[in-house]
């Protein structure tokens, strides 16, 4: 006994000097409860960020072996959820799996929140229900270890703030593809605050909507009071690849408190829709150009809508060589939706112009509901231009000389040129053996398809043989338009006679010595 007694107490003290024995490791992770912004506002969807921050605490054993102190106080599959319980809003997010949670901050829990526009505004707190379990004891010789589960509730203040509201009451807009409108917004202070120097903001998301260039505009509402409404006007611009589907924009405010605090609210989603892009159409399309003449190009201009137009202009876009309009623009006026006009354009066709098939381009240019400048795309037309064409006809009254002798000759000259041409003088020209004695005549005026005779004196020299001999003519004379213009040359013939009517005397001195000669050898035979 006394042997085993000595034993006994000399363990003791072995175990009582350090370094002689391994204790047991012991401890536990302490985890509070923090939210980041605990602040609400009425009427907004938002997020509340919860973090843990863990305090763990080494009781025992931290000395000997500091991973087994870091095993104690973590925290491990820790869980977190956020109740609402009486206050005014509601938490969307459920429970939410947060991992290990060593000694430190835990990443920030996200839990979406939905408060109402009618939120009573005060500080509520609100339970956090947090879950996790943990190593709490790690034998000597790290061979055992004991496990705990803790499930406890802390609570977080949460404040609902006194602020501005700003709800959209109604929207309204007259944007059009390819042009640019308004977009008027009206909108209410729905909050208990009053808000100072108020800017509200309209963003879009779409290269087919902007404001002047611009992604966002922003208009000054100044003070609005609790239930005060503002309608505000921004100019927008829808490009001509826009459709007219709905396009998002978010409305967003800027402003003050009574202390001079500035806020800014979460965007509010609104939609704009663009009207179809005002058009215009060319029908009834008809011409009279021919190669070499003034002609004209006529049709209706229609207002295919959806909007009235004004101070309409169609306006000749081709760029043609040898076609080109005596004026370029043709003022038609308001044109109402639906509504049509006429329009003409004098247009002038060289002679080195070709006949056939020509495209016509012509573009409208108005001015829209607001007072905008607006141009449309082409509008195409496709006309023939005719080959040339006489301005006259010149039909043969009389037209012989006798050979050695003079004569007059009367031709009928008749207007083919579509429109009453004046001071028409007409000149003729002729060659030996053929002169023009009185080579020129004047008619004042003929309307189209009108015919007048034309007399001219001529005369044939004596050796001028009996045949049709050639003389030309051209006409100078005044267009409608007071252009003065001289005729291609046109080609008469006159024919020459012998003075009995037969054959020239050159020929009847030939017959007589032909008679002589035949006589005088039927004489010689005879004989």
């Amino acid at each position: 006994m006394k042997r085993r007694l000595q034993i006994a107490i000399a363990i003791v003290v072995l175990l009582s000097v350090p370094g002689f024995a391994m204790a047991a490791v012991t401890g536990s992770p302490d985890l509070s409860v923090h939210i980041s912004d605990n602040s609400l506002v009425p009427g907004e969807e938002t997020t509340l960020d919860v973090v843990l921050l863990n305090e763990g605490e080494v009781e025992s054993g931290s000395a000997t072996n500091p991973s087994l102190a870091s095993e104690v106080t973590t925290a491990k599959g820790v869980t977190v959820a956020l109740n609402s319980d009486d206050a005014p809003f509601e938490v969307k997010t459920s429970r939410q799996p947060v991992g290990n949670v060593p000694e430190g901050t835990s990443p920030p829990v996200s839990f979406r929140v939905v408060v109402p526009e009618d939120a009573e505004s005060g500080t509520y707190r609100i339970p956090v229900r947090i879950g996790y379990s943990y190593t709490d004891y790690i034998s000597e010789g790290d061979t055992n270890r004991d496990q705990s589960d803790v499930r406890r509730t802390e609570h977080v203040s949460v404040t609902v703030e006194d602020r501005a509201r700003f709800d959209v009451v109604n929207v309204s807009s007259d944007v059009g593809v390819g042009s640019s409108g308004t977009v008027s917004v009206t909108v209410e202070n729905d909050g208990s605050m009053t808000a100072r120097e108020t800017q509200l903001s309209l963003a879009s998301s779409s290269a087919d909507l902007t404001f002047g260039g611009a992604q966002e505009g922003t208009r000054s509402a100044g003070r609005m009071e609790p239930g005060e409404q503002r309608t505000l006007n921004y100019s927008v611009a829808a490009s001509a690849d826009a459709d007219t589907s709905s396009y998002p924009l978010t409305l967003t405010a800027d402003y003050k408190d009574g202390d001079g605090q500035q806020y800014t609210t979460s965007g509010t989603r609104l939609t704009v829709t663009p009207e179809p892009e005002q058009t215009f159409a060319v029908g009834q399309v008809e011409s009279t150009l021919a190669v070499g003449d003034d002609g004209e190009l006529s049709g209706v201009l229609t207002n295919t809508g959806p909007s009235d137009a004004d101070d309409v202009v169609l306006t000749w876009a081709s760029e043609q060589q040898n076609v080109n309009p005596t004026e370029t623009e043709y003022a038609i006026g308001a044109l109402e939706a639906g509504e049509s006009a006429e329009f003409e354009f004098d247009v002038e066709v060289s002679d080195a112009a070709r006949s056939g098939p020509r495209q016509f381009s012509l573009v409208a240019e108005f001015e829209n509901d607001q007072g905008d400048d607006r141009t449309t795309d082409p509008l195409t037309v496709r006309q023939e231009v005719a080959d040339a064409s006489d301005e006259f006809e010149v039909d043969i009254v009389n037209a012989n000389v006798s050979a050695g002798g003079s004569s007059t000759i009367e031709l009928e000259l008749t207007n083919t040129a579509g429109e009453e041409l004046t001071d028409i003088s007409a000149a003729l020209f002729a060659d030996s053996p053929i002169s023009a004695d009185d080579d020129e005549e004047y008619v004042q005026s003929l309307e189209p398809g009108e015919s007048e005779t034309l007399v001219f004196g001529i005369s044939a020299g004596g050796g001028a043989l009996e045949k049709e001999y050639p003389l030309s003519m051209d006409f100078q004379y005044d267009e409608p338009d007071g252009d003065t213009v001289t005729s291609d040359t046109y080609r008469v013939p006159v024919q020459v006679t012998t003075p009995d009517g037969g054959g020239s005397p050159l020929a009847l001195i030939g017959g007589a010595v032909l008679l002589v000669i035949v006589a005088v050898g039927a004489f010689m035979r005879f004989r």
